[in-house]
């Protein structure tokens, strides 16, 4: 019996399938520096055309590089701090309308609205890049006026086994009344 030769054709294989990497130590260099100034990882990558897992297996094997991209986003995370600050408490501008001798201070129109988007952005940028510090807050139980209700892990196991219990045992007397009246 005659067997049939196989032939392959070669594949095209990205360099991320290969495992080589794209990255270099010199986009290392220019991701912290965006890092610093508040930008993102990702708008990096999107930038370059470069793949953030390489960038990932990188930062697990080297603590060094994992350490000063770390550091480059906390001094992001400063750098938009003040520029949410600076936006924020920017007072309107005013304008003398009257004489020198008589002046007349008037409010302008500073785009109050613009402020706000922009203070909105950095807001979210700065929830972003720190969720614990600037993330929503979530509040349970308690009248406004009254701290929030912490709770340990275990206290909240027990709180979701109870409650699990309630449902179980609200369905179990549906169903014997359904059964009864079937």
């Amino acid at each position: 019996m005659a067997t049939k030769k196989r032939t392959t054709k070669a594949k095209k294989v990205s360099s991320a399938q290969r495992g080589s990497s794209a990255w270099t130590p010199e986009h290392v260099d220019l991701l912290c520096d965006l890092l610093e100034e508040g930008g993102t990882i990702r708008s990096f990558c999107t930038e370059h055309n470069l793949a953030r897992a390489s960038l990932n297996k990188w930062r697990r094997q080297d603590r060094e590089l994992d350490a000063r991209i770390q550091a480059a986003r906390q001094t992001g995370a400063e750098a938009l701090e003040e520029e949410f600050v600076e936006v924020t408490s920017r007072p309107e501008l005013m304008v003398n309308v009257g004489t020198a001798a008589k002046p007349k201070w008037v409010a302008t129109s500073d785009d109050v609205q613009h402020r706000k988007l922009r203070a909105w952005g950095l807001e979210k940028r700065m929830a972003w890049n720190n969720a614990g510090r600037y993330g929503d807050k979530l509040q349970v139980g308690g009248a406004a006026d009254l701290p929030p209700v912490s709770m340990s892990v275990e206290e909240r196991r027990a709180r979701a086994a109870a409650l699990l219990a309630k449902v179980r045992k609200r369905r179990k007397e549906t169903k014997g009344e359904q059964d009864t009246e079937a």
